[in-house]
């Protein structure tokens, strides 16, 4: 077995398409390094680089976070809320949840078609949502803010994740699901997967397109349908008013915890997306009573 190396720096740029045919793929460092390998295994976040160099399409949307890490928090320290989109705190949602040891983070989202990240509107929605959204205003009034946790999260997946020496993770694939932009998980999950595909390659020798494709195929399986069916609606679902965020409520109050969390993890439980059109048709129909009368 060859010797391990760690390398601390940053890729500026992965090997153009044609030499991601050839033996060996190729990375240029920005200290003006270049390294190659007979594996590459691109966890590059939302700038997409594997992806870019190959040729494919990034992902359509992204949801944009904004938040903070809270010390001195003594106030419900089990709870974990996943908050609905808003246009005066955020359409991508947002969270709080307990830490432990008196510590919680709280935050909120938007999302966007563009890349960019737009940290004034996001600040200024994240603080508007501090001061007003009941009942974590209170709840968080008498704890200390440390530090901000920010970040995007690239949604719907790209088109292939497993290509001629190279496989593609994480938000860096689109991985994070459409539903409720939950990224950490799916990308643990997959990181796993495709590690364990790199073992076979590397023991066969083999890092052809039609050996890593295991991973996809594996991907598929499990998560393909349901991506599917919520990227026929991303376009539509996250750019919302809270109106058709409070149908969406109503039915997921009837859930069970398990329910829950099947719903945020595979997007189960809903039935059919009917029920999204018919809460987005009431919201039109009242802006069109409202806009009459």
């Amino acid at each position: 077995m060859g010797r391990l190396k760690y390398i601390n720096n940053e890729v500026s740029e992965v090997c153009q398409n044609e030499r991601l045919q050839g033996d060996k793929v190729e990375l240029v460092l920005q200290s003006g390094e270049r390294l190659t390998s007979d594996l590459l295994i691109d966890a590059s976040g939302r700038a997409h680089l594997a992806a870019k160099a190959i040729g494919l399409n990034a992902s359509p949307y992204y949801s944009h976070c904004y938040g903070e890490r809270f010390e001195n928090h003594t106030t419900n320290t089990e709870m974990c809320c996943f908050l609905g989109p808003s246009k005066r705190f955020g359409s991508g949602g947002g969270w709080y949840y307990s830490i432990g040891n008196d510590k919680a983070s709280f935050g909120y989202a938007k999302v966007t078609r563009s890349p960019d990240y737009p940290k004034k509107e996001l600040k200024d929605n994240y603080y508007r949502a501090l001061k007003e959204f009941s009942p974590y205003s209170k709840i968080l009034s008498d704890s200390t803010p440390v530090r901000a946790e920010m970040g995007s999260i690239p949604i719907v997946p790209i088109k292939n994740f497993a290509q001629h020496r190279v496989m593609i993770v994480g938000d860096a694939a689109g991985q994070a699901t459409i539903w409720s932009c939950m990224g950490s998980e799916t990308a643990l999950v997959n990181g796993n997967l495709s590690g364990k595909i790199a073992i076979k390659a590397y023991k066969k020798q083999d890092f052809s397109k039609n050996v890593l494709q295991e991973y996809q195929r594996e991907w598929n399986k499990i998560n393909k349908k349901n991506y599917q069916k919520a990227a026929m609606i991303a376009g539509a679902m996250w750019f919302q008013d809270e109106r058709v965020w409070d149908e969406q409520i109503l039915i997921m109050s009837k859930f069970s915890p398990q329910q829950m969390l099947e719903r945020m993890r595979y997007n189960a439980h809903t039935g059919n997306i009917i029920w999204f059109f018919v809460a987005l048709a009431r919201n039109k129909i009242g802006a069109i009573k409202k806009a009459i009368f």
